[in-house]
Order: structure tokens, then C-alpha cells, then sequence
């Protein structure tokens, strides 16, 4: 006859049959220790997959499903594509079924960033809800509902908009970025105090005047004050400078210049424009600039 031992063994096996036929199914020890009891699993949606304790211990079948389990407690863990995953924690103290309800996971909502024509927003950060994810161009997959879309790159002044999604919905977002303009200041003095100092066409303070908030580039800056004839000039400001400006209205006396005929011919006179001005070797002063 065979041994006790022997018999205990073969007993064992037959019970990890149904087990093993799964495949992937790794039972918790205690499963195989004390009296077993009949518990049907099932889902509504069924054809769920079905962890016991953990999801480390392998798939251990597909509702619905009947196993044979000692008393004691035990999480159920049921997974089905389109659903959210359920967990419970089932206390097991006689032969019982258990149906579970399963909740549909809601489709995520797409927002595909893309660039612009002018590609200014190339590798920018973007921020969804305040969380970093990413850099243009992108698709992100949120959830349905309301979300703040921020794309940031140096030199660019953010991007923002705020976007309403459906579930399933793909939303498209062209980002264009502006490039951020540093302001600048002029400092506009004149040679005749209380002159009134336009930039741009538009009256701005009387010299001396600091006028700030400029952007950067070109200004046309015209200084003027009665009866004197206006000073006009373009003038570029630099961005987070100063640039300095000196109208002067007045006019200043022009720099006379002297001429001076040599000539080795006695008695040679000169004339200039016409006019006689004495004898040749001579120095002639006070001449306007000129031909």
C-alpha cells in the first residue's frame, strides 16, 4: 500500500492542477492550508481580470471565475480595458459568489500643441494646471473637463489659454509667440530750457525730461520752441538703457576759413567770387565754408 506521505503528496498535486493550468498563477502559501471553501468571483462587465492579494503573485483567471480559498481575508484586484480598476477586500468565512460592478474609465482628452509659421515657440516649455509636461510641438492626453494650457520660452512673453475638453476630445492649439520688448528711456536735454519734447508725434515733457517706457528700437524725437526753428533726429533706444539727447535750437556761428593765392608773378592780384582782394602771398581770412 502506499504511504501516508505519498497519498498526501498526490492529493497536493491534484489540488495545484487547476492552478497551474492557468499559467501565470502564483498562489499565496496559505492558500493550500486549512479548509477550502468554493468562492465564485464575477464582474459585471465580465471577462475582468482577476489578481488575488497582489498583482505580483500572477493573473490568476477571468470573471467569472470559482476558486477554493481557506478563510480569511483577501484582496480582490479586477482589471478590464475602458474601466477603472476595482479593489476589495473580501473577508472569506463560508462558500460565497461576489459580483462587482465596474465603473468605465472616462476616455482622456488629447491637446496637440503645434508650431506656428514662424516657429517661435520651437522647444518651449509647456504647463498644464501649473505642471510642467513637455515641449512644443506635443499631444498630452488629460482628463475631460477644464485645464490652463501655458507655454513659456525665453525671450517670449507667455503664452495662455484656457481650454474646455469633452471626453475623447482633441483639441488643437497653434502657439505663436510674441517676443518680449525691453523698454528703454531717454534723456532729452536742449540748449534752450522749457522746449517742448515730442516723441514719436506725440508731446511728451519739456527739456530737461527723462521719458521712460520707450521700446526698444527707432523713435523719432523732435524738440521745439518758438521762434526758433525745431530740432528733429531719429534716435534708436536701447533696451534697459538710457540713451542721452542734446537738441540744439540755436544756431551756432559756422567755422570761418582762410585761403591764401601764391603766385610768383609780381604785382598778381587776386579776386574771389568776382571781387578784388588784393595782391597774391596775401592771406585772405573770415571766408564762409564753401567753393
Amino acid at each position: 500500500m502506499p504511504s501516508l506521505a505519498r497519498i498526501a503528496r498526490t492529493l497536493l498535486l491534484l489540488l495545484l492542477l487547476p492552478v497551474l493550468a492557468r499559467g501565470q498563477a502564483h498562489p499565496r502559501p496559505d492558500w493550500l492550508k486549512g479548509v477550502r471553501l468554493r468562492v465564485k468571483i464575477d464582474s459585471s462587465p465580465a471577462q475582468a481580470a482577476i489578481y488575488i492579494d497582489s498583482k505580483e503573485l500572477g493573473l490568476q483567471g477571468y470573471t467569472p471565475s470559482e476558486f477554493k480559498l481557506p478563510r480569511g481575508s483577501y484582496k480582490i484586484i479586477l482589471e478590464l480595458p475602458g474601466f477603472k480598476t476595482e479593489d476589495q477586500l473580501l473577508n472569506i468565512d463560508r462558500a460565497q459568489a461576489f459580483t462587482f460592478t465596474l465603473a468605465r474609465q472616462a476616455r482622456p482628452a488629447v491637446i496637440d500643441l503645434r508650431l506656428g509659421p514662424d516657429r517661435s515657440a520651437l522647444a518651449a516649455s509647456i504647463s498644464i494646471d501649473g505642471q510642467t509636461i513637455g515641449t512644443v510641438p506635443n499631444q498630452i492626453e488629460v482628463a475631460p473637463g477644464s485645464h490652463l494650457v501655458e507655454v513659456r520660452r525665453a525671450g517670449f512673453r507667455d503664452y495662455r489659454d484656457a481650454v474646455q475638453l469633452g471626453e475623447g476630445e482633441r483639441r488643437t492649439l497653434t502657439v505663436m509667440l510674441t517676443a518680449e520688448v525691453k523698454a528703454g528711456a531717454l534723456v532729452v536735454s536742449a540748449d534752450q530750457p522749457g522746449a517742448e519734447v515730442f516723441v514719436d508725434g506725440t508731446r511728451r515733457d519739456t527739456a530737461p525730461a527723462v521719458i521712460g517706457d520707450l521700446s526698444e528700437g527707432e523713435h523719432s524725437v523732435e524738440v521745439r520752441k518758438e521762434p526758433l526753428t525745431p530740432w528733429k533726429q531719429i534716435v534708436r533706444v536701447v533696451g534697459g538703457q538710457q540713451t542721452k539727447v542734446l537738441a540744439q535750437l540755436q544756431p551756432t556761428a559756422p567755422v570761418l576759413g582762410a585761403l591764401k593765392v601764391i603766385s610768383q608773378t609780381p604785382l598778381a592780384n587776386v579776386l574771389l567770387d568776382g571781387d578784388a582782394k588784393g595782391p597774391a602771398n596775401t592771406e585772405l581770412r573770415d571766408l564762409r565754408p564753401g567753393s
